[in-house]
Parts: C-alpha cells; sequence; structure tokens
C-alpha cells in the first residue's frame, strides 16, 4: 500500500466517539497556567544615530568627507579637519580676514587631501592638507562661483591633483589641476541655457585607460558624455550638438545627483529633482562605450514621501546605500527602500535638544555617513542592510532574488512555498512541483495537488526532489518514496509505449489507404501530416522518460535494494532497464551472464572492459575465446597490465584443442602469447612451454625454430622439457637445434644426418675442441664416404682441413684403388714434412732459450749490495747486524727470525707450517751432527760422510730460505692478501682503548 492510500485511508476512517456517562478529561500542569507569555524581540533598527564625540565652536555650516577625514566649515569662517583615525588632533584652518567673505561649499577629493572653498563673492580658495600652510586664493577662477567639482576618482595622494572638472553657476564646465598654485584653467563646455552646474561626476571606462564617461546634472536636465582620450577631446565631440538628456521640471535651483560605488567603480546613479528621485543602473559595457552611447540601465523613478498635507516633500539632501535611499528632512532622516519605494525606518533626533538636520555627506572611500545639524555631527550607522531585502523581493514576486538574499532555510522555505503556490496557481506544475519539494509542507499535502493530474512528470518532479531533501535524514522513507516512483515510471513508459504503437498502426492504415486512393483532399494529407508530428512528439517523450529513468536508477541506486529492484524489473518484463540498473550496481556478472547466454558475445566483452576486477574476466574467458577468439583476445590485450596470464591458460588451451587454423597469424592463442612473451616481456616458463605447444601441436616448424632461438641472453624455457616435447611430436630440425645448445654436438649430428647432412657438417664445426670436432667429421664421413661415389668423397675431403686422406681410408671399400687419391696423399706428405720442420725449429729455439735461462739464474748468485750495520728490521726496528737477515729489492730488510714469525702468524697454513718446521728441525739436526764432527776433528775432504751432511744442509737451508724470502711481507703479494686485517691486534685491549675518540 501506497503513502497515499495510507493517507487516505487514515482521512477516510470513522471517527472513534466517547460514550456518554464518561467525562472529558484535561490534564495540564499545575504551574503552565501562570507561565508569562513569551516576549517579541523587536529587531534593532538598521540605520541608527550615534553623536560624534566632539562639538565645534561656533554653528556648522556644511561638512563633506572622504577617506576618514571630515572638514567642517563654521558660520565664523573657520575650517576644522577632523581626521577619525586621530580624533585627539583636530586642525584649525583660518583662510581668510576678510569677514564679508563667507563660505558657500567645500568640494573634496577622494583622498581627503585636497580641498576647494568656494565662497558668496565668487572667490575660491584651494588647500592642500599635507602642507601646514593656509589656503590661497584660485586666482584663475576669480569671480567664479562653484557650483559642482568632479575630481579624479583614482585617489591621489601626490601634492599636484590629476585633472578635474569644475561646473559654474552659469553652466560653464572647466578643466584644472592643482600643484602649488592652479596649472591651467580650460573652458570645455557652456550649456545654452546658462543653468548652474549642481552636479558633476566622470570616471573612466577601465581603470588606467583614458576613455570617460561624465555625468552632469542641472536643476532640471542630467547629461551623459561619453569620449576620450582627454576630457577636453571628450567636450570636443559635443560641440554644437548637446546630447540626449532626462529632463524634468523643477519649482527650486536645487538638485543633486549621487553616484554608488561597488568595489570603487560606479554601480548606480540617484538624481535628487523637484518631484522625485531619479535612479538607475550604471553599465559600463562594449554598447555604451562609442560616443554618444548610453550607460543608464533600468531607470525608474522614486516619489517623494508625502507630509501631513499629502503634499510631496522634497528634501534637503540625498545619500543612498545598495538597498535605501537617505532622505534629509528638517526633523528626520527617511529611510526609503529602493526596491518599492516605502518607507523602511525613521531617523530622529532627541526632541529635547531642539536641533534640525541641515545636510548629509557620504565618504564613498571608507563606506561612512555622517548626518548634521548647525550644533552637532552623527554618524549614520548601518547594520545588516540587507536582512529583509528577501521579504520585499518576495512581496514583488522575484523569487530568484528573494533567494539571493535569504539568510536562514527558514527564509528559504517561505520562499519556495510562495513561489511554488504562485506556479501552481499559474498552471506551471512541473515548476511548482520541484519547488514544493524544497520545502516544508507535509507531504501528503502535496501530493494530493499533482496525484490526480493527468501527466505525471510534477509527481515525478516532486518525488525526486523529496528524495535528494530526506536521503541523508530519513533513509526507510527515502526508500519507499523510491520505489513507488519506479513504479510510476514503469507504468508511465509502458502507457508511452503502448500509446505509441496505436499511433504506428493508425498511421500504418492511413499511409495505405493514401496510397491506394491518391485524390485524397489535402485536409486528409494535413490531418495524417499531424499525426505523424504527434506520433514524434510522443516518440521523442518516451526517449526522454527513458533517459530520466535511468538518471532516477542512478541517482537513487542507494536507496533502491538491488534484488527487490530486480524482481520488479523482471516481473515487468523489462530486461533493458534491469541489465541498465545491474551495470549500475556495477553486478557485472549478471549483465554479461545474460549478454552470453543470448550470444551477444560483443557486448559482454564490451561491459567486461569496464569492469575493474579481472575476475569476472578469468570466469568468462573460456566460452568468450571459444566463440570470439579475435575479439577476446582484442580485449585481453586492452586489459593487459591488470590480467594474469597464467588464470587465461585455460582458455587458451580449451582454444588451441579445438581450433587448429593451418595460418598462424589467424591462431588468437600464438597471437596474445606472443604479445606477452615480446610486448610486456614474460619470462614465466609456464607460459614459454605453453607457447611451446602450441607451436609444435599446429605444425608452425618455422615459429617453433624462431621461437626456440632466445630472444634474450639466456632461454626462458626448460630446453630438457622442450626437447622431450620434440621427440614427442618427431622435431628432429627443432631437436637437432636443442642437442646443439645443450652442448650434445654428437646427439645434433646424429639426428641431423638423418634428414640434413649439410646441417650436420654446421654442427660438426660447432665446439671449440678440434678433437671433438675431428670425432664429429668422422662420424659424418662413415656416413658420406664409401658410397661409390669417388668424386663426392674428395669433395667431402676438402670441405675439412681436420681430416686427411688416412682417417677416411677406413671407410673406403676394400677394393678401392688408391691412384685416385694419389694427389691427396702427396698433399698430406708434403703436410707432414712442413709439420716436421716447425718442430725442428721450435726446438732449437727451446735450446737457445734454456741457455739464456741458465746464464742469468748463474748471474743473479754473483748480484750483492752494500748495507749500513745501523739498518734496522723493518719488523722489529732493531739493528741487522749480528744475526742473519733477508734484503729485497724494495730495500725492506728483515731478521730471518722476524719475517718467520709473522708468516708463521699470519700467512701459513697449518700444512705449511708443518712442512716449514720439518725442514728446519731437519736442518738443525744436520747442524748440530757437523758441528760435533768439527769438534771431534773430523773434517777432511775425503771424508764423504762430512761431504754429504754439507751438502744436505746447503740444500735444506735453501728451502727454508726460500720459504720466508719468497716476497716482501710488506709491499709483495703478501701485504695485498693482508688488506682486510686490522692494524692493531684486536686481542690487546689496552692498545684497542687507546684508538677510542
Amino acid at each position: 500500500m501506497s503513502l497515499i492510500e495510507d493517507f487516505n485511508e487514515y482521512r477516510n476512517s470513522p471517527t472513534i466517539e466517547i460514550e456518554q456517562g464518561y467525562e472529558e478529561i484535561s490534564i495540564e500542569r499545575e504551574d503552565s497556567r501562570n507561565l508569562p507569555k513569551p516576549l517579541e524581540l523587536k529587531p534593532p533598527p538598521i540605520f541608527t544615530l550615534d553623536p560624534l564625540n566632539y562639538r565645534p565652536i561656533d554653528n556648522i555650516k556644511t561638512i563633506i568627507s572622504s577617506n576618514n577625514i571630515i572638514y567642517i566649515a563654521l558660520c565664523n569662517n573657520f575650517i576644522l579637519r577632523y581626521d577619525l583615525s586621530n580624533q585627539n588632533n583636530i586642525e584649525t584652518i583660518k583662510f581668510t580676514k576678510d569677514e564679508k567673505c563667507l563660505i558657500k561649499d567645500l568640494f573634496l577629493d577622494p583622498s581627503g587631501n585636497h580641498l576647494i572653498i568656494s565662497c558668496k563673492h565668487g572667490v575660491n580658495y584651494y588647500h592642500y592638507a599635507r602642507k601646514k600652510v593656509k589656503p590661497r586664493i584660485i586666482n584663475k577662477f576669480k569671480q567664479i562661483k562653484i557650483k559642482s567639482v568632479a575630481w579624479d576618482p583614482e585617489t591621489n595622494r601626490n601634492e599636484q591633483t590629476p585633472p578635474l572638472l569644475i561646473g559654474s553657476k552659469n553652466g560653464i564646465i572647466f578643466e584644472t589641476a592643482f600643484d602649488k598654485k592652479e596649472l591651467y584653467n580650460n573652458m570645455l563646455y557652456q550649456f545654452k541655457e546658462s543653468d548652474p552646474i549642481t552636479g558633476l561626476y566622470f570616471n573612466r571606462f577601465d581603470r588606467g585607460k583614458d576613455y570617460f564617461f561624465v555625468f552632469v546634472s542641472t536643476p532640471e536636465k542630467m547629461r551623459q558624455f561619453i569620449g576620450g582620450p582627454t576630457l577636453s577631446q571628450l567636450f570636443q565631440y559635443y560641440f554644437g550638438d548637446e546630447p540626449e538628456c532626462q529632463e524634468f521640471r523643477n519649482d527650486s535651483n536645487f538638485s543633486k545627483i549621487d553616484i554608488l560605488l561597488q568595489n570603487n567603480r560606479p554601480m548606480n546613479f540617484a538624481w535628487l529633482t523637484g518631484q522625485n528621485i531619479y535612479v538607475g543602473l550604471l553599465e559600463i559595457s562594449g554598447k555604451s562605450r562609442k560616443a554618444g552611447g548610453q550607460i543608464i540601465n533600468s531607470a525608474s523613478f522614486i516619489p517623494y514621501p508625502t507630509g501631513s498635507d499629502n503634499k510631496l516633500n522634497m528634501p534637503l539632501a540625498l545619500a543612498h546605500t545598495e538597498f535605501h535611499f537617505l532622505l534629509v528632512y528638517p526633523h528626520e532622516i527617511s529611510i526609503v527602500s529602493r526596491l518599492n519605494s516605502q518607507i523602511v525606518e525613521r531617523a530622529t533626533l532627541d526632541s529635547t535638544q531642539k536641533q534640525t538636520f541641515i545636510g548629509i555627506t557620504h565618504d564613498k572611500i571608507r563606506d561612512l555617513i555622517f548626518a548634521y545639524t548647525s550644533k552637532q555631527i552623527f554618524r549614520l550607522y548601518v547594520d545588516d542592510e540587507d536582512r529583509n531585502i528577501w521579504k520585499i523581493y518576495l512581496d514583488l514576486s522575484k523569487f530568484d532574488l528573494a533567494l539571493e538574499h535569504c539568510k536562514s532555510s527558514n527564509q528559504k522555505d517561505q520562499v519556495y512555498k510562495a513561489q511554488a503556490t504562485h506556479h501552481y496557481k499559474n498552471k506551471k506544475y512541473s515548476q511548482s512541483a520541484g519547488l514544493f519539494g524544497n520545502t516544508n509542507i507535509p507531504f501528503e499535502e502535496v501530493i494530493l495537488k499533482f496525484i490526480n493530474l493527468e501527466n505525471r512528470e510534477p509527481l515525478i518532479i516532486y518525488l525526486s526532489k523529496k528524495i535528494d531533501n530526506i536521503r541523508d535524514t530519513d533513509q526507510t522513507q527515502a526508500t519507499i518514496i523510491a520505489f513507488w516512483l519506479l513504479s510510476i515510471y514503469l507504468h508511465e513508459i509502458s502507457q508511452i509505449e503502448l500509446k505509441l504503437s496505436n499511433k504506428k498502426k493508425k498511421l500504418k492504415m492511413k499511409s495505405n489507404s493514401l496510397n491506394q486512393d491518391s485524390n485524397k483532399s489535402k485536409k486528409q494529407k494535413k490531418k495524417k501530416k499531424k499525426k505523424q508530428n504527434e506520433y514524434e512528439i510522443l516518440k521523442k517523450k518516451l526517449q526522454d522518460n527513458l533517459n530520466s529513468f535511468k538518471a532516477f536508477l542512478e541517482d537513487n541506486k542507494e536507496e533502491l535494494d538491488s534484488e527487490t529492484t530486480y524482481d520488479i524489473l523482471k516481473k515487468h518484463g523489462r530486461e533493458e532497464f534491469l541489465l541498465a540498473f545491474a551495470e549500475i550496481m556495477e553486478n557485472y556478472d549478471l549483465v554479461i551472464s545474460h549478454h552470453i547466454q543470448m550470444g551477444n558475445w560483443l557486448e559482454a566483452l564490451e561491459k567486461l572492459r569496464r569492469v575493474k576486477s579481472p575476475e569476472i574476466m578469468y570466469k568468462y574467458s573460456p566460452i568468450l575465446m571459444y566463440n570470439s577468439p579475435r575479439q577476446t583476445v582484442d580485449t585481453w590485450i586492452k586489459m593487459s597490465k591488470r590480467l594474469n596470464t597464467q588464470r587465461l591458460l585455460p582458455a587458451i588451451m580449451r582454444y588451441a584443442q579445438t581450433h587448429k587454423p593451418k595460418n598462424v597469424k589467424t591462431n588468437q592463442a600464438i597471437r596474445y602469447l606472443e604479445f606477452v612473451i615480446k610486448e610486456l616481456r614474460n619470462r614465466d616458463k609456464s607460459i614459454h612451454h605453453f607457447l611451446l605447444w602450441v607451436y609444435i601441436e599446429g605444425n608452425y616448424d618455422r615459429e617453433l625454430l624462431a621461437f626456440l632461438k632466445p630472444i634474450v641472453d639466456f632461454p626462458c624455457y626448460d630446453q630438457k622439457y622442450a626437447l622431450r616435447l620434440c621427440k614427442k611430436y618427431n622435431k628432429k630440425l627443432a631437436c637437432a637445434y636443442l642437442y646443439c645448445e645443450m652442448q650434445l654436438f654428437e646427439k645434433a649430428v646424429e639426428i641431423s644426418l638423418t634428414f640434413d647432412i649439410e646441417l650436420a657438417k654446421n654442427y660438426a664445426d660447432q665446439p671449440e675442441d678440434e678433437n671433438l670436432q675431428k670425432q664429429l667429421w668422422l662420424k659424418i664421413a662413415k656416413h658420406v664416404v664409401g658410397q661409390g661415389n669417388i668424386e663426392q668423397d674428395i669433395q667431402f675431403l676438402q670441405e675439412t682441413e681436420l681430416l686427411s686422406v688416412e682417417d677416411i681410408i677406413q671407410f673406403l671399400p676394400n677394393n678401392m684403388k688408391i691412384e685416385h687419391f694419389k694427389e691427396e696423399i702427396k698433399n698430406s706428405l708434403h703436410n707432414y714434412q712442413a709439420e716436421i720442420e716447425i718442430l725442428k725449429e721450435n726446438m732449437l729455439g727451446a735450446t737457445s732459450r734454456s741457455k739464456l735461462i741458465r746464464d742469468d739464474i748463474n748471474s743473479l748468485k754473483n748480484r750483492f749490495v752494500v748495507l749500513s750495520n745501523r739498518i734496522p728490521c723493518s719488523i722489529c726496528g732493531n739493528p741487522i747486524t749480528g744475526t742473519d737477515f733477508v734484503y729485497f729489492y724494495c730495500e725492506h730488510i728483515y731478521h730471518n727470525h722476524c719475517i718467520r714469525n709473522f708468516l708463521f702468524k699470519h700467512i701459513f697454513s697449518r700444512s705449511r707450517k708443518t712442512i716449514f718446521l720439518n725442514k728446519e728441525r731437519k736442518l738443525n739436526e744436520i747442524i748440530s751432527h757437523l758441528r760435533s764432527l768439527e769438534i771431534n776433528g773430523v773434517i777432511s775432504n775425503d771424508n764423504s760422510e762430512y761431504n754429504n751432511l754439507l751438502v744436505q744442509a746447503r740444500s735444506l737451508n735453501k728451502k727454508v730460505m726460500d720459504l720466508i724470502s719468497s716476497d716482501c711481507v710488506l709491499c709483495g703479494k703478501i701485504a695485498i692478501q693482508l688488506i682486510d686485517q686490522p692494524f692493531i691486534n684486536i686481542e690487546d685491549e689496552e692498545l684497542v682503548d687507546s684508538w677510542n675518540l
């Protein structure tokens, strides 16, 4: 049951009546009746007056402010400079002693440094604030009554001002600039009426570029001037042809123009005329930049508030903000909304003070507003000016602008409600539904507005919007609405399809009848065309609904339970939606299995490319490879970085067993495996073995042999496995190659002899060992020689230098005559003779070299060196005298016992120590025996025992000395062997500690 049905059932259910005899009981807290009503707090005013903490000594004539500086003109002709950033330092300026020279007006530039003082009798003064000098008379403007000044809006802090415009009382515009004195005075323009120029403003279209627009106002007219690149050239364009103007009757000579800035750029204007306020936006666009153009846009009139006598009450002065006008009257400042022309607030003075307002000034640089009486200056504070703007826009039915200025969700809700109701009343149901979805109006109340409409689009829009708004707060309700929307979409699409089908049948019938009767009237043809257009509109509507439904499934996949949604879509027979939703839910298993069941192999592969997990690819690869091998391999190649080739081997194996194309280029298993090996540089042996098997199984012998030759320095396949496989399938050429690679040259030659003798000869030359080469050639000779073809045998003998006639004689038949090999035998004998001569020469050379060596050895025995007896031992440092020592040509010298101990400790192995000790012991025994014979006097040249012992002693001593003096222990090979030994003895703890830092 839907939510609407629940609501209707609840609304139509019978009420429960209380039986007579029972009284209604009212439960109320005792203290609830005494609770005070909540106070309704009024918001603070937007505009509030606050007096400055300063009162001048005399009455105020006028004030002007800019850049946090206030200039105050007093009735006693004094001028005060009041710096708001340093309120304790107020500068008093006395500019004239002439009491008749009364101040009329002040004009201050944006920087607050340059001041023009206009006096009643046409005398004008200029003052530069940064120099403590009194104002000086502007000589070039004597007898010119200044009514308005337009300063360059780009703030100038230099002593010299940029060019500025001055408007006079008799309608003349001057251009001038000031340094220590006025630099020049150019008259730019004069109006025919000679009316006083009450307002003057100019600015650039783009900052830093000299192309200007100028506003000029007189009591009854306002004009715009546009041009450049100088102000002088701008006004020259309008000589003899005044620009268009806005003109209003004005009984008084009072008029004022005020420009509002935003980010230091002009945004809008307000012109105070005799009857109303003329306001508008300033549009500084490309169209308005040409001379004679207009920059005022959306201009309108705001009437003055009426007084108690119902007459227009013209203000004394004007200032304006983004949303309000501040109209100054003697006893109040009326705050008028620029949106609806209504008075929003009134800022009044304390009635006890008996003061009246005389003017207002707006510091546009710091956005400060000051109103003043003759006695005091007030600052007008602005607090949250746009707080009620949304409400005003709402009352004006400007809903978009109202939403822009809303500051709370409650305000936005009110705007949405009003806008939704407005559209609903105007029967714009679709727009209304979307807005109702943003409100907090009860769900059932809104549903009842749309549920009975024939067009279901508003209901769909509202429910979709409602889901978006409650998704994070009420998941259960969002799910219920989502399934309701699902049902509405399915029903709506089915209805449109039914209508479309009926329309199509009718159009077909109409077309057949018109074809049969060509004389049908034009009216019937137009009717057919109209029906055709209706059909196209209905078709487009169906497509829009399909797109919307798919977007709905995508947006609400979290709210729609997948299994329930699959169930609903199956019951409605919407297979295409089921697949679309499964894909949205990333249930690619369901999508791909469906396409495979339908035989849509390409669609299945297309979906597989989108799957992030490769497991589904491994699952469906066997059947896809079987039915669509080329496209499957294309997909594998595109997804190669995500796939593990080993997991694809079952699919490749099934293909290889069932598909055996004769052309290797059409074999998709080989295509993919070669891509993996060559492009991806795969070195997995199982992959290489499988490709090897495919080559052999498919009888691709040329590709097999190319594969066996390794691309890299070592093969990525097992040669023994490859050899077994080649033997099994009788691939002799491949077997011969593998035998050769495995250095089994005899096997390679043997198997090559069975099908290609030339190949056998090639393999026979492969070994580096000449004896093995000769044996291999003899094996070939046994197979070739003795076949009865003498010329073939002779030619074979000439192919190698390893075999001679005598080597192959054993293979010749017994009845073979030797005369056939006469030349070969002669050549063989000549070769033997040449070899004998070479041996003789080598023997003579060896004999002479041995003689030279013996001479060198004998000369070495007689070599000597002269040494000092003070030379120390290179090991122990003691003098070498008094004991045996060893001297090396590197000039190192050692005691015999020192070098012996060093070798024993660091160099000699255990076995070598044993040999040395044995020889040394035997030498000591012989020396002891010789000494005993000498003591006994048995010393004679005829004593054979003594002589034999002496020879043995000399021989043993030489061997011992050879062991200890074979190389210098400090700079020879022995030193290199000891490079990894520490410099000090690790066991000597005291010495080790001395090396610690």
